[in-house]
């Protein structure tokens, strides 16, 4: 019987520069075909990377009702954000190493509003694909505030070798700033391409390729 092990971890040293005492939280899940095995395993690891002051501390679920709460810690962020008020959340991959940077770029980026107009700005993803949900709230809509935050958010992950776009798509919103992550010669390409397959431009209409 396959077994499923999911542990949560404090992770200090693999975000630069250093933040809070615990800057970040790791949700790992795993899965193998020996509990008891893969158990001590994943104890080892755990213990391995505390000692070498990667992990600062953690847990692991000892049943499925741990590992429901765990989850639901992780999946319940975007619903807690909105009890701030307003949300602007986005979708953005990046270099492993640069995962979390765009966090601690944002805040000294917008950290002349102070926090009377800004309530939090904080990162979740998947460490894996290097896909941070990037958010900022707000106690209300504040335009001057999102005129900061965009386009600054996508050009300085286009520098960083990052995508602005990362599970959500182009869509409509970030459609002109496509050439942030496309070469000139890629977007006339992508164009030639539709316009061959969509001569009338019904499929999809306005959305991805930007507007001349």
């Amino acid at each position: 019987m396959d077994s499923h092990i999911v542990f949560l971890a404090r992770i200090g040293k693999l975000i630069q520069p250093p933040l809070d005492d615990y800057p970040c939280f790791m949700l790992i899940e795993t899965s193998g075909s020996d509990e008891q095995h893969d158990q001590e395993k994943l104890t080892r690891f755990l213990e391995n990377t505390m000692e070498r002051g990667l992990v600062m501390d953690g847990t692991l679920a000892s049943n499925s009702r741990e590992t429901v709460a765990m989850w639901t810690l992780r999946e319940s962020i975007p619903e807690a954000l909105l009890r701030d008020g307003y949300a602007w959340l986005y979708d953005v991959s990046l270099p492993h190493h640069k995962f979390y940077e765009s966090v601690v770029d944002m805040r000294q980026h917008l950290s002349r509003f102070g926090s009377g107009r800004i309530s939090r700005i904080c990162g979740f993803g998947h460490l894996g694909d290097g896909n941070i949900h990037l958010n900022v709230t707000a106690p209300r809509f504040d335009a001057e505030l999102e005129a900061a935050i965009e386009p600054h958010l996508f050009e300085w992950t286009a520098k960083n070798g990052g995508s602005i776009s990362a599970e959500h798509g182009i869509g409509f919103k970030k459609r002109n700033l496509l050439h942030l992550n496309k070469t000139p010669v890629a977007l006339r390409l992508m164009k030639t391409l539709k316009h061959a397959m969509d001569p009338q431009g019904i499929l999809n209409p306005y959305k991805v390729l930007p507007t001349e």
